[in-house]
């Protein structure tokens, strides 16, 4: 539970920051840029901003004294997976910004779409860290570590082998 509140905490920064990052994009982009799909690809990196900071804190405030009924691995696993895929859409969007911060003449905003590809990066590695390292806690007992004196598989069998 402990660790599910950290990686929380983490998002919840992560969540401050995009939305900074939104603001800054947006003041140097008001006064010359006339690109729509930067604009929008900003509003997408403020929407996850926010999301991920209101989405942790109600996680957080929700299992800190366990008033959630579902307090098991429903709520967790579906919060990090809704992180994965939002992570993937900001990655994809810090490469809008990339693109359209070169081929336009919105070159103010230039340095920002590697703070937004980073964080995407940070978030995808962390949520899909965390659901590698679940999935090998609830499963790891299943893999084969040393010789293997007979396993069935269906209609398949082997018998003294080694990995």
């Amino acid at each position: 539970m402990m660790n599910n509140m950290i990686f929380m905490v983490l998002i919840f920064l992560l969540g401050i920051v995009l939305t900074v990052t939104s603001g800054k994009i947006l003041k140097k982009i008001k006064k010359n840029c006339e690109s729509e799909d930067l604009r929008n690809a900003n509003r997408g990196i403020l929407v996850i901003g926010v999301v991920a900071i209101v989405s942790s804190l109600s996680y957080m405030a929700c299992h800190a004294k366990c008033a959630c009924k579902d307090v098991g691995a429903f709520s967790t696993v579906g919060y990090m997976g809704f992180t994965f895929l939002l992570s993937i859409v900001l990655i994809a969007l810090g490469s809008v910004v990339d693109k359209q911060t070169k081929n336009t003449g919105c070159e103010d905003a230039k340095g920002t779409s590697g703070l937004v590809i980073g964080i995407g990066v940070i978030m995808l590695l962390m949520s899909g860290g965390w659901g590698g390292y679940k999935g090998y806690e609830m499963y790891g007992h299943m893999i084969p570590t040393g010789g293997v004196k007979s396993m069935k598989f269906g209609d398949y069998s082997m018998e003294e082998s080694s990995f």
